[in-house]
Protein backbone atom coordinates (compact mmCIF):
# COMPACT_ATOMS: atom_id res chain seq x y z
CA UNK A 1 0.00 0.00 0.00
CA UNK A 2 1.55 3.29 -1.08
CA UNK A 3 1.75 6.12 1.36
CA UNK A 4 -0.59 9.03 0.74
CA UNK A 5 1.33 12.15 -0.28
CA UNK A 6 1.33 14.86 2.30
CA UNK A 7 -0.75 17.91 1.44
CA UNK A 8 0.99 21.08 0.44
CA UNK A 9 -0.16 24.62 1.12
CA UNK A 10 -2.06 26.04 -1.81
CA UNK A 11 0.10 28.25 -4.00
CA UNK A 12 -1.50 31.61 -4.74
CA UNK A 13 -0.57 34.94 -6.29
CA UNK A 14 0.17 36.95 -3.18
CA UNK A 15 -0.09 40.39 -4.77
CA UNK A 16 -3.35 39.56 -6.52
CA UNK A 17 -4.78 38.19 -3.28
CA UNK A 18 -3.76 41.30 -1.36
CA UNK A 19 -5.28 43.54 -4.03
CA UNK A 20 -8.57 41.65 -3.77
CA UNK A 21 -8.59 42.07 0.01
CA UNK A 22 -7.50 45.69 -0.31
CA UNK A 23 -10.47 46.48 -2.54
CA UNK A 24 -12.98 45.03 -0.08
CA UNK A 25 -11.42 46.76 2.93
CA UNK A 26 -11.24 50.02 0.97
CA UNK A 27 -14.92 49.86 0.05
CA UNK A 28 -16.39 48.61 3.32
CA UNK A 29 -13.81 49.21 6.04
CA UNK A 30 -11.52 46.86 7.93
CA UNK A 31 -13.86 46.19 10.81
CA UNK A 32 -16.84 45.39 8.58
CA UNK A 33 -14.96 42.66 6.69
CA UNK A 34 -15.09 39.16 8.14
CA UNK A 35 -12.33 36.64 7.57
CA UNK A 36 -14.76 34.54 5.53
CA UNK A 37 -15.43 37.45 3.16
CA UNK A 38 -11.73 38.12 2.78
CA UNK A 39 -11.02 34.43 2.14
CA UNK A 40 -13.65 34.32 -0.58
CA UNK A 41 -12.33 37.47 -2.24
CA UNK A 42 -8.73 36.25 -2.10
CA UNK A 43 -9.57 32.71 -3.17
CA UNK A 44 -7.62 31.10 -0.31
CA UNK A 45 -8.38 29.17 2.84
CA UNK A 46 -8.12 30.61 6.31
CA UNK A 47 -5.08 28.47 7.09
CA UNK A 48 -3.30 29.99 4.06
CA UNK A 49 -4.32 33.49 5.09
CA UNK A 50 -2.87 33.02 8.57
CA UNK A 51 0.22 31.32 7.22
CA UNK A 52 0.91 34.13 4.73
CA UNK A 53 -0.11 37.20 6.72
CA UNK A 54 -0.23 36.11 10.36
CA UNK A 55 -3.60 37.72 11.00
CA UNK A 56 -6.28 39.95 9.53
CA UNK A 57 -4.26 42.88 10.87
CA UNK A 58 -1.16 41.65 9.06
CA UNK A 59 -3.18 41.52 5.86
CA UNK A 60 -4.27 45.13 6.41
CA UNK A 61 -0.66 46.18 6.84
CA UNK A 62 0.36 44.53 3.60
CA UNK A 63 -2.60 46.09 1.76
CA UNK A 64 -1.60 49.52 3.09
CA UNK A 65 2.03 49.02 2.10
CA UNK A 66 0.94 47.95 -1.38
CA UNK A 67 -1.15 51.13 -1.65
CA UNK A 68 1.88 53.26 -0.72
CA UNK A 69 4.09 51.33 -3.14
CA UNK A 70 1.59 51.86 -5.96
CA UNK A 71 1.54 55.60 -5.29
CA UNK A 72 5.35 55.72 -5.16
CA UNK A 73 5.51 54.09 -8.61
CA UNK A 74 3.03 56.62 -10.02
CA UNK A 75 4.93 59.48 -8.41
CA UNK A 76 8.23 58.26 -9.81
CA UNK A 77 6.73 58.24 -13.30
CA UNK A 78 5.42 61.80 -13.25
CA UNK A 79 8.00 63.65 -11.14
CA UNK A 80 11.25 63.16 -13.10
CA UNK A 81 11.93 66.30 -15.06
CA UNK A 82 9.83 68.52 -12.75
CA UNK A 83 12.43 70.59 -10.93
CA UNK A 84 10.33 72.99 -8.89
CA UNK A 85 8.82 71.94 -5.56
CA UNK A 86 5.52 73.61 -6.39
CA UNK A 87 5.41 71.81 -9.73
CA UNK A 88 6.11 68.48 -8.01
CA UNK A 89 3.35 69.10 -5.47
CA UNK A 90 0.96 70.04 -8.27
CA UNK A 91 1.78 66.76 -10.04
CA UNK A 92 1.19 64.74 -6.86
CA UNK A 93 -2.10 66.46 -6.09
CA UNK A 94 -3.14 65.84 -9.68
CA UNK A 95 -2.55 62.14 -9.02
CA UNK A 96 -4.70 62.30 -5.88
CA UNK A 97 -7.57 63.92 -7.78
CA UNK A 98 -7.35 61.29 -10.52
CA UNK A 99 -6.86 58.27 -8.27
CA UNK A 100 -9.58 59.15 -5.77
CA UNK A 101 -12.28 58.90 -8.45
CA UNK A 102 -10.67 56.32 -10.75
CA UNK A 103 -13.36 54.50 -12.79
CA UNK A 104 -14.16 51.05 -11.46
CA UNK A 105 -12.10 51.46 -8.32
CA UNK A 106 -12.94 52.25 -4.71
CA UNK A 107 -13.32 55.97 -4.09
CA UNK A 108 -11.01 58.11 -2.01
CA UNK A 109 -7.75 57.20 -0.30
CA UNK A 110 -7.24 53.70 1.11
CA UNK A 111 -5.24 55.02 4.09
CA UNK A 112 -8.12 57.32 5.03
CA UNK A 113 -11.03 54.99 4.28
CA UNK A 114 -9.84 51.56 5.45
CA UNK A 115 -10.02 52.10 9.21
CA UNK A 116 -10.78 55.70 10.04
CA UNK A 117 -12.43 54.63 13.28
CA UNK A 118 -12.85 51.21 14.87
CA UNK A 119 -13.92 49.70 18.16
CA UNK A 120 -11.32 49.31 20.89
CA UNK A 121 -10.90 45.71 19.78
CA UNK A 122 -9.46 46.92 16.46
CA UNK A 123 -7.60 49.98 17.71
CA UNK A 124 -4.36 48.50 16.33
CA UNK A 125 -5.79 48.78 12.82
CA UNK A 126 -6.35 52.51 13.29
CA UNK A 127 -2.84 52.96 14.70
CA UNK A 128 -1.34 50.97 11.84
CA UNK A 129 -2.88 53.30 9.26
CA UNK A 130 -1.91 56.38 11.28
CA UNK A 131 1.71 55.24 10.92
CA UNK A 132 1.28 54.82 7.15
CA UNK A 133 -0.36 58.24 6.86
CA UNK A 134 2.62 59.73 8.70
CA UNK A 135 4.92 58.12 6.15
CA UNK A 136 2.82 59.70 3.40
CA UNK A 137 2.98 63.09 5.18
CA UNK A 138 6.75 62.76 5.26
CA UNK A 139 6.79 62.70 1.45
CA UNK A 140 5.06 66.09 1.37
CA UNK A 141 7.27 67.47 4.14
CA UNK A 142 10.42 66.36 2.29
CA UNK A 143 9.27 68.16 -0.87
CA UNK A 144 8.66 71.39 1.05
CA UNK A 145 11.98 71.09 2.89
CA UNK A 146 13.77 70.57 -0.40
CA UNK A 147 12.10 73.73 -1.71
CA UNK A 148 13.48 75.71 1.23
CA UNK A 149 16.95 74.21 0.81
CA UNK A 150 17.01 75.00 -2.92
CA UNK A 151 15.96 78.61 -2.34
CA UNK A 152 12.62 78.19 -4.10
CA UNK A 153 10.86 78.99 -0.81
CA UNK A 154 11.90 81.60 1.71
CA UNK A 155 13.90 80.39 4.73
CA UNK A 156 11.06 81.06 7.24
CA UNK A 157 8.58 78.86 5.34
CA UNK A 158 6.49 77.06 8.00
CA UNK A 159 7.20 73.58 6.65
CA UNK A 160 5.54 71.68 9.49
CA UNK A 161 2.32 73.72 9.36
CA UNK A 162 2.15 73.55 5.57
CA UNK A 163 2.65 69.79 5.70
CA UNK A 164 -0.21 69.40 8.18
CA UNK A 165 -2.40 71.66 6.06
CA UNK A 166 -1.73 69.83 2.80
CA UNK A 167 -2.23 66.41 4.39
CA UNK A 168 -5.56 67.62 5.77
CA UNK A 169 -6.52 68.77 2.28
CA UNK A 170 -5.73 65.33 0.86
CA UNK A 171 -7.89 63.72 3.55
CA UNK A 172 -10.68 66.15 2.71
CA UNK A 173 -10.36 65.33 -0.99
CA UNK A 174 -10.70 61.65 -0.09
CA UNK A 175 -13.91 62.28 1.84
CA UNK A 176 -15.19 64.48 -0.99
CA UNK A 177 -14.53 61.73 -3.52
CA UNK A 178 -16.46 59.22 -1.42
CA UNK A 179 -19.28 61.76 -1.14
CA UNK A 180 -19.53 61.99 -4.92
CA UNK A 181 -17.45 65.03 -5.84
CA UNK A 182 -16.18 64.80 -9.45
CA UNK A 183 -12.53 64.98 -10.43
CA UNK A 184 -12.80 68.60 -11.56
CA UNK A 185 -13.95 69.65 -8.08
CA UNK A 186 -11.06 67.78 -6.48
CA UNK A 187 -8.64 69.49 -8.86
CA UNK A 188 -10.05 72.89 -7.96
CA UNK A 189 -9.60 72.11 -4.26
CA UNK A 190 -6.00 71.06 -4.93
CA UNK A 191 -5.26 74.20 -6.92
CA UNK A 192 -6.64 76.42 -4.17
CA UNK A 193 -4.72 74.51 -1.48
CA UNK A 194 -1.41 74.83 -3.33
CA UNK A 195 -1.86 78.59 -3.57
CA UNK A 196 -0.92 78.59 0.14
CA UNK A 197 2.64 77.23 -0.19
CA UNK A 198 3.00 79.41 -3.31
CA UNK A 199 2.83 82.44 -0.99
CA UNK A 200 6.18 81.41 0.51
CA UNK A 201 8.08 81.26 -2.76
CA UNK A 202 11.19 83.39 -2.79
CA UNK A 203 10.74 86.46 -5.02
CA UNK A 204 12.65 86.60 -8.28
CA UNK A 205 13.88 90.01 -9.35
CA UNK A 206 11.47 91.56 -6.81
CA UNK A 207 8.47 90.30 -8.78
CA UNK A 208 5.46 88.89 -6.88
CA UNK A 209 5.45 85.16 -6.12
CA UNK A 210 3.38 83.30 -8.74
CA UNK A 211 0.15 81.60 -7.83
CA UNK A 212 -0.23 77.84 -8.19
CA UNK A 213 -1.23 76.79 -11.67
CA UNK A 214 -4.50 74.97 -12.27
CA UNK A 215 -4.22 71.22 -11.76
Amino acid sequence: MTARPRGRPRVFDREMAVRSAQRLIWQHGFEAMSLSQLEDAMGIRRSSLYSAFGSKLGLLGEAADLYLADFAKQRDKVLPGIRSTLGRLEAMFGLFATNFVAPGGPLGCFLCAAAHSCSNENAEAVNMLVIRRKAFAEVIRAELEAGVQSGEFIPDTPVAALTDFLVSVVQGMSIGARDGKPMESLRQIATFALSVPARYMAPKDASPAPAATAI
